[in-house]
């Protein structure tokens, strides 16, 4: 028992000695002190100061291949004024190469195969190319789109130009590496044909309606005598082209082999696309060119067989029809 006593005395004595020292460890690790050179810090040491900045100008930048394209100016007090063109390719629209335009082919045509020539006629050319926007339902459940991509004064009208675009945008650069354009060149001098122009343009923001219309041009209505709306498109910007330049460089060309197949299209002096314009504008305009089109409307003459196979009673009626070429490849430059 009294060894047990004594052990027990003699660890006891031990622990006390470790937690002396452990008390007596009283150094700390300072945590800024490099920042804040004294006690005294305040946020009021420094009350006045003066920060000079510049401008410097950035090298020119890939512009092609981007999600979103500009058209317009933009005015910024500290980086300056920026102008945005656009220079577009055009292309056949996938599935539509080698088009044939009515119901019969140019060859079927020439060949005698259709009794009567179909005489197309583009009858309307429209450029389309979307806005930005968003789409919400109201409390009435019906869907209210609002455009969410104009930037600037978007009430000043400003001179809105559409041009043919005579130089061709490869997509592949002489080593065979993917063509790349910078916002630094100019376009403005391979143009010719002027498709459009207005000097007095104004943006809409509101949607579209397009009235439908028959063959003959004349409005279609219903039985309350109210005109047929045919589709409803979303704000964009929506001018008529030229009707007889597409009625020669597309039309006409039916069975050519210039139309047989994109590759052809690009590269022939057919129709490479457009260059726009929007001088003395006042706003930037955000566009959506992955949806852009040009829409060409036209008739023909279709065969009515007055329903049976007798081919001396044949008539020819005007029809309908609509070819649209694809937008979706841009160059811009600003």
């Amino acid at each position: 028992m009294n060894k047990f006593k004594k052990t027990l005395t003699g660890a006891s004595i031990i622990l006390l000695m470790v937690m002396g020292f452990v008390a007596c460890d009283d150094e700390f690790s300072s945590v800024g002190d490099e920042i804040i050179e004294n006690n005294n810090f305040s946020t009021d040491l420094f009350a006045e100061t003066i920060v000079t900045t510049n401008n410097k100008r950035l090298n020119p930048v890939q512009t092609n291949g981007l999600p979103v394209y500009q058209l317009g100016k933009n005015e910024d007090p500290v980086f300056g004024t920026t102008f945005s063109s656009l220079t577009i390719q055009a292309s056949l629209v996938a599935g539509t190469e080698n088009p044939e335009f009515g119901d019969f082919s140019q060859e079927e045509e020439d060949s005698g195969v259709a009794v009567f020539p179909e005489n197309e006629v583009v009858t309307d050319v429209w450029l389309n190319i979307p806005y930005f926007n968003t789409r919400s339902a109201n409390d009435d459940g019906e869907i209210e789109v609002e455009v969410d991509s104009l930037y600037g004064n978007t009430d000043a009208t400003f001179t809105l130009r559409v041009q043919e675009l005579t130089y061709f945008l490869r997509g592949v650069d002489t080593d065979g590496n993917p063509q790349i354009y910078f916002s630094d060149e100019d376009y403005s001098g391979s143009t010719n044909v002027l498709l459009f122009e207005d000097s007095d343009y104004e943006i809409d923001k509101e949607v579209i309606e397009v009235i439908q219309t028959d063959a003959n041009g004349e409005i279609v209505r219903d039985e309350n005598d109210e005109p047929i709306i045919e589709e409803t498109l979303s704000p964009r910007i929506r001018v008529q082209l030229n009707s007889s330049f597409f009625q020669e460089r597309i039309i006409n060309n039916e069975g050519s082999i210039k139309l047989s197949n994109n590759n052809v299209f690009r590269a022939e002096d057919l129709f490479r696309g457009v260059h726009i314009t929007a001088d003395d504008a006042e706003a930037l305009l955000l566009l959506d060119l992955q949806n852009a089109n040009i829409e060409i409307n036209y008739t023909y003459q279709k065969v009515n067989t007055q329903g049976n196979t007798d081919p001396t009673d044949d008539q020819t009626e005007p029809e309908k029809a609509k070819f649209v070429l694809s937008l979706s490849s841009a160059e811009a430059s600003s």
